[in-house]
């Protein structure tokens, strides 16, 4: 009978133990090392391709016996529910954070994915959900397959979160026994690039976080165009072109080198030239070669020299009707040619500091054999750079000229040889270029003729010119190139 009471006792004791507990389920609690990996949002790549991608992250990340990585259905739905914006990504704070809330998750990982030409980026945000606060963000470059890059960067994506949660160890450690979950010590927020390099490799790195930047060889990362003007300012000198403009575009070919094309109308003519109004065309298709510390490039020229016209006093003669000496002159139509030329483009030193010089000279089977420079056109630059990753000056020489020659039979009968010559110099000049968000280079040139040195009469001597060039790269920019092939 005393028993009874006893057993009684025990059970009355062990339901108010049990009342006792909080009232919150082991599903409800947050893991102090769960993550979740939201979908990527991606922009030339297939939404396949960006799955797949974001599953090898979450795979690669529950490979670390450190995380709890919250399941795909689970993050879904979560992702959903933090209201994206509408182009699909939740890359800010405000969305990232509350993912991770509907997760019941520590941690939250954003990414999206990009793809030009053959070159892709991911940029991938890390957020701590408790602490409402980005605690990485990172951009990964990587030239080559989209097998290549899957098989590669979530595994570097994946380390690199790792190493942000756990800043103690390598996450690529991920065969050492779980320990005990604790509070973990999160690093500051940071923003770099990783250069991932072609066939897989990285550059070698030590134990510690450190990321280096490719080498700056002067060569583009990704396609890039540009434009540049330029204009005569006052009364022009004899034979000066007033104006000119080119545009030009440049392609990546290898990660040391570079294909480049350029169109324009770098000379007007001079304004006592008689022509149609539209000015010569010009063209050239070069490639170039660049490395640290050596450049070099060449190609082909071209310069299609309209038809044109001009009048020209030849002699003086004795006018009996009006008594007096008068100019004979003679109109001398110029036919449309073609002119051939190399082009050579060089540098020494590094990109940002050293040398750079272009020349382009005509090709022997031009159609004046006798005379090479004869209806013929010379292109040259040479400028000393200095500067660094930010902004860039030099100065030196630049200009274009330009011949034609024919022969015109004058009101005597007597035949003789005219010539045209029209050109632009900025000898001396100064140029200096500024990189801006790593994607455009503003470049302004002035020429020092004419300005540090007073012109001897209005008509005898040079107008100073200014140019001004834009360049603007689908990739990031190591440094502020004009890539117009001078500066």
């Amino acid at each position: 009978m005393r028993q009874m009471p006893r057993c009684l006792a025990l059970t009355i004791l062990a339901c108010g133990l049990s009342f006792a507990q909080p009232g919150v389920s082991p599903a409800a609690q947050t893991s102090p090392m769960s993550i979740c990996i939201l979908p990527v949002r991606a922009t030339g790549v297939t939404d396949d391709d960006a799955t797949l991608i974001a599953d090898a992250v979450r795979t690669r990340c529950a490979a670390n016996a450190r995380f709890d990585v919250a399941d795909k259905a689970k993050t879904l739905l979560a992702f959903k529910e933090a209201k994206p914006d509408a182009s699909g990504e939740c890359m800010s704070a405000d969305c990232a954070v509350l993912a991770g809330e509907k997760a019941q998750t520590a941690f939250t990982a954003a990414a999206t994915l990009g793809k030009i030409g053959s070159l892709f980026t991911i940029t991938m945000a890390l957020y701590n959900v408790k602490e409402k606060r980005r605690i990485l963000y990172r951009d990964y470059q990587y030239r080559g397959s989209i097998e290549d890059f899957y098989t590669d960067v979530p595994r570097r994506v994946a380390a690199d979160i790792g190493e942000a949660v756990f800043p103690e160890t390598r996450a690529q450690e991920s065969s050492r026994p779980a320990v005990a979950a604790q509070a973990p010590a999160v690093q500051q927020t940071t923003t770099e690039t990783v250069p991932i390099l072609d066939n897989g490799e990285e550059p070698a790195r030590p134990l510690e976080k450190v990321v280096e930047e490719p080498a700056n060889t002067g060569m583009v990362t990704a396609p890039a165009i540009g434009a540049t003007g330029r204009v005569a300012m006052g009364v022009l000198g004899q034979d000066q072109s007033r104006w000119g403009a080119l545009l030009w575009y440049v392609h990546p070919t290898t990660p040391h080198s570079q294909a480049r094309i350029k169109v324009g109308m770098p000379l007007a003519g001079n304004d006592s030239i008689y022509s149609s109004g539209i000015p010569d065309f010009y063209l050239s298709l070069e490639h170039e070669w660049g490395f640290r510390y050596f450049g070099v490039g060449a190609g082909l020229a071209m310069m299609q020299m309209k038809a044109t016209k001009k009048s020209f006093y030849s002699s003086q003669f004795w006018d009996p009707y009006q008594n007096m000496y008068v100019n004979d002159s003679v109109m001398v139509h110029f036919p449309e040619r073609y002119c051939f030329n190399w082009v050579l483009d060089i540098r020494a030193g590094k990109p940002n500091m050293g040398f750079r010089g272009r020349i382009s000279w005509p090709i022997p089977f031009n159609e004046s054999v006798d005379d090479p420079t004869q209806n013929a056109f010379f292109e040259y630059s040479a400028l000393g750079e200095f500067g660094n990753n930010l902004f860039k000056a030099g100065v030196g020489l630049c200009g274009m000229q330009r011949n034609r020659t024919t022969s015109a039979t004058d009101q005597s009968g007597e035949s003789s040889q005219y010539t045209i010559n029209d050109s632009y110099l900025m000898a001396p000049c100064g140029k200096i270029a500024f990189l801006i968000a790593n994607h455009s280079v503003v470049c302004l040139g002035l020429d020092f003729m004419g300005i540090l040195v007073p012109r001897s009469s209005e008509t005898g001597s040079w107008a100073p010119n200014l140019q001004l060039s834009y360049t603007f790269s689908f990739g990031k920019m190591l440094s502020p190139e004009v890539l117009d092939g001078t500066f």
